[in-house]
């Protein structure tokens, strides 16, 4: 899965910028995207790796190359960079979905609804 793709990162940091964070407060204009961005591939490769719990913000900011002051500025908790991993990552899904229900790469309703299958399976 291609977590860098320049216009899913706009749209899915567009989508980041309306959403409302722990404290109620709107999130700021993300200018920094490509390092917030790089932040949480880094954070979902260690959660897959090491599992939320075990993960802590220590080893996020170490692979990360972040200073952890950077670290709260970006996400304010380990549970937001969470949340954002999960919207990141069914942004991806969500996509990858639409892509096959309007391919003409798969000939029946069918095949898309066996592709769509595979790609939750894998």
């Amino acid at each position: 899965m291609h977590f860098f793709l320049p216009e899913k990162a706009q749209a899915f940091l567009s989508l980041l910028a309306t959403t409302r964070i722990y404290n109620g407060k709107t999130m700021q204009n993300l200018k920094t995207s490509s390092k917030k961005l790089q932040v949480i591939h880094t954070a979902i490769r260690l959660f897959v790796t090491y599992g939320f719990h075990t993960t802590g913000v220590d080893l996020i900011i170490k692979e990360a190359k972040i200073t952890k002051a950077t670290f709260y500025n970006y996400f304010h908790s380990k549970e937001r960079l969470i949340e954002m991993c999960i919207a990141f990552q069914k942004s991806l899904l969500k996509e990858e979905v639409l892509a096959i229900i309007y391919s003409s790469r798969y000939r029946t309703s069918k095949d898309k609804l066996k592709e769509i299958i595979n790609l939750h399976v894998n």
